[in-house]
């Protein structure tokens, strides 16, 4: 007789009921969503009940045809490669992103970035798991890297937004999340106005290895937004430059050229 007792477990109930007092809200609109159970809808649930169905329509996803690289919507004329990407050597092999970053994203990042909505992580998860997660899986990944960012960064905003995501995408899709293999050594600023060139300059020796990936074969990079890719870049040829094989990454996110 099994005389061992389970751990105390919180009722769905009680759980769906804390959204009377701390309301979940979309993370396209930042507005409270309607109150009901949430955390057991399946990941193709439709409608997604953690957004708006009208918020949900201004997102715009990055469908095929795609470069194999970054993941940016290909124009006429180009057939594998963007016009970024074509004929450039790369550490990185591909990316694979949810979402054009349109007005819609931007305005949504931006509050899951700076404005403490950390809860943003697990509705983005699933909707990336549910839309690309056979792309993953293709991928038989090791292991899920998210960009770290600069310890004096981390203290002002208290988070880092790539781990949150990655740890939700950890536990939807079994892939182990290591914060623990890379540093941001180089505090670079922002990045913003700055252009392709500019900043793979601006993140040279931006990141170092904190723990010697050993054993793994390919490692996912994990990071909100894709832009020129000199971030995830960086981050690669460090550990391409450790030993691993195939290093990708997975963004949510995806800017216009």
């Amino acid at each position: 007789m099994n005389n061992e007792k389970e751990p105390a477990r919180v009722p769905w109930a009680l759980r769906d009921l804390a959204g009377l007092v701390f309301p979940e809200r979309c993370p396209v609109c930042d507005k409270p969503l309607p109150f009901g159970p949430r955390c057991k809808a399946p990941l193709d649930a439709q409608p997604d009940p953690f957004f708006h169905a009208a918020c949900y329509r201004k997102l715009a996803f990055a469908e095929e045809p795609y470069c194999l690289r970054c993941g940016r919507p290909l124009q006429s004329g180009e057939i594998e490669f963007c016009r970024r990407c074509a004929g450039k050597p790369s550490a990185l092999e591909t990316n694979l992103p949810l979402l054009l970053y349109n007005e819609a994203a931007r305005f949504s990042v931006s509050h899951f970035k700076y404005h403490g909505r950390q809860a943003f992580a697990l509705p983005y998860a699933r909707l990336w798991m549910n839309r690309r997660g056979k792309d993953l899986a293709a991928l038989k990944a090791d292991v899920l890297i998210p960009v770290p960012i600069h310890r004096s960064r981390l203290r002002k905003r208290g988070y880092n937004q790539a781990a949150l995501f990655a740890y939700e995408l950890e536990k939807l899709s079994g892939i182990p999340c290591r914060e623990d293999i890379l540093i941001r050594s180089k505090h670079t600023g922002a990045q913003k106005e700055l252009g392709r060139k500019e900043r793979l300059a601006n993140m040279q020796n931006a990141f170092r290895l904190k723990v010697r990936p050993e054993g793994i074969r390919c490692a996912v990079l994990v990071d909100d937004i894709y832009t020129t890719g000199s971030t995830l870049e960086s981050c690669s040829r460090v550990l391409k430059a450790a030993g691993v094989g195939k290093i990708c990454a997975l963004t949510l996110c995806i800017a216009a050229e």
